[in-house]
């Protein structure tokens, strides 16, 4: 409890130090413990911290845990080190879409576009439904690599689920991708059509008229 309020307060080395206390007292951590400090490494980027944690969640038995699995995925793509995510991810038995998710958003977030929609071909080949998170993480890979023909396949796939009713952060990426393309006028559609905006989404078209030199609209 202690762990995860400095964690939740940004108060990371705090919780990193009542971590170690605690393993000094020969206390196991649990599965919410090891999900706790592996989000702070990641948060701090520390790889070399992260990687004991993980060896230490293999001693104590969780290496079957799915959840905790997912989050030392992400806690090596959010330090970059892409191959030790992939080598966790090969080992689980049966993957789910927070696995795939987790690898397709850290790809896209530094930038390997190609990557990441090679993966999230991969995943619905493997008969594995995207989830919202998913999709945003999708339309951006498609805004960075320039693939339009694959932004509006998602798109589609987006209304025919209905996703878009209350979800402004999918909303938003799609008015995004769309604003990158330059395709101005879908974008401003999509926005005029969302049923919640907010300041993001506002500035995402703004953006993407500045962008493209019409700066009246």
């Amino acid at each position: 409890s202690m762990i995860s309020a400095y964690f939740y307060h940004d108060l990371w080395n705090e919780a990193s130090t009542l971590f170690n206390e605690m393993r000094c007292r020969g206390l196991k951590p649990d599965r919410v413990t090891f999900i706790t400090i592996l989000k702070i490494c990641g948060s701090l980027m520390n790889l070399q911290c992260g990687k004991e944690v993980h060896k230490h969640a293999i001693v104590c038995g969780f290496q079957s845990d799915i959840s905790l699995m997912n989050t030392i995925m992400d806690m090596y793509m959010k330090c970059g080190s892409f191959a030790e995510a992939c080598h966790v991810f090969d080992m689980l038995p049966i993957p789910n879409v927070v696995s795939w998710t987790v690898l397709i958003s850290g790809y896209t977030e530094y930038g390997h576009g190609e990557e990441a929609l090679g993966l999230l071909q991969d995943m619905k080949e493997a008969g594995i439904c995207l989830n919202a998170t998913t999709f945003v993480c999708g339309l951006k890979a498609c805004s960075s690599t320039g693939d339009v023909d694959k932004g509006r396949e998602l798109n589609v796939e987006i209304y025919k689920r209905g996703l878009l009713e209350n979800d402004v952060v999918l909303g938003t990426a799609l008015v995004d991708m769309y604003a990158k393309f330059g395709d101005l006028t879908k974008a401003h559609e999509l926005l005029e059509n969302m049923p919640v905006r907010n300041v993001v989404s506002w500035s995402a078209l703004i953006t993407g008229y500045s962008q493209q030199g019409q700066n009246e609209e």
